[in-house]
């Protein structure tokens, strides 16, 4: 048995225009179209990037809680601090990640309390047999320099100091064209620093073809054992919801059993 994971940067489920308001209304067509996909589809995980989301959207807007536990964490001042080098790059919206997980399957899902300085978002995944993994989504704007590295370094890092933690799973768009991933090398030393990461926590990054329209590669899947994952697609045809990202889906090997959706009675008169 295997989870099922797409991942998707949504470039914002409100329009662009409504981004500085404190009440914006959704993107309806967009939000239509993901609700479509995961009927369709039924991914166990299902993981977006770039939501734009604010507190006055509420998550039933966005997806089935059915079907769906949703964790997010939208922008603020607190995961997108502005950068000192960068003060008139600083954008106070947009942003914004989530992480969604099927009700219906064997496993128990727990958001990560670590605090950070940086778009970043993490559960713990807890198997029927008691294995855990991580499970985390990162959205990195290109313009930050070594203070989101270093952020983004110390909350992984802690993850893998978790007790009990065997397996850890990051997907997201961070955001660095410069990597030339056949040599593990950037000219770009920040994009370098986030390569010194990777290394030092034995992230394998599995994704190799272009993941945006301007053909370069900026949505990535890491993982400690790339073992478990299989079936790694980025999907540069028929999109998930309209934006200039394609979605990735790939499964991870687990034994994962669905749970029936209501408990099951039994008739002890017959």
């Amino acid at each position: 048995a295997c989870l099922s994971v797409v991942y998707q940067n949504a470039h914002g489920l409100i329009p662009f225009s409504q981004l500085d308001r404190v009440n914006p209304s959704i993107d309806t067509t967009k939000v239509l179209e993901i609700n479509s996909y995961l009927s369709i589809h039924k991914p166990d995980i299902f993981v977006l990037n770039e939501t734009w989301l604010k507190k006055s959207v509420s998550d039933s807007e966005i997806l089935p809680l059915e079907q769906y536990k949703v964790f997010r964490l939208d922008r603020s001042e607190k995961t997108h601090p502005p950068d000192p080098n960068f003060p008139k790059k600083f954008r106070r919206n947009g942003g914004g990640v989530l992480i969604s997980i099927r009700r219906d399957i064997d496993v128990v899902s727990t958001k990560i309390d670590i605090k950070c300085d940086a778009e970043i978002l993490g559960i713990t995944l807890t198997f029927s047999d008691g294995r855990k993994a991580a499970f985390c989504t990162c959205y990195r704007v290109g313009t930050l320099g070594a203070l989101n590295h270093s952020s983004v370094d110390s909350y992984l890092q802690k993850i893998r100091l978790r007790r009990g933690i065997s397996n850890i799973f990051v997907v997201g768009d961070l955001n660095m064209p410069k990597i030339q991933w056949d040599q593990f090398h950037s000219r770009d030393n920040v994009e370098q620093l986030f390569l010194n990461t990777f290394s030092n926590l034995a992230l394998d990054q599995l994704i190799d073809v272009p993941t945006h329209i301007k053909g370069n590669i900026l949505d990535l899947l890491l993982t400690n054992n790339p073992g478990v994952v299989s079936d790694v697609k980025v999907d540069g045809g028929s999109q998930l919801c309209k934006s200039d990202h394609y979605s990735i889906s790939f499964n991870i090997k687990s034994r994962v059993k669905t749970r029936p959706p209501w408990p099951l009675c039994v008739d002890t008169t017959a």
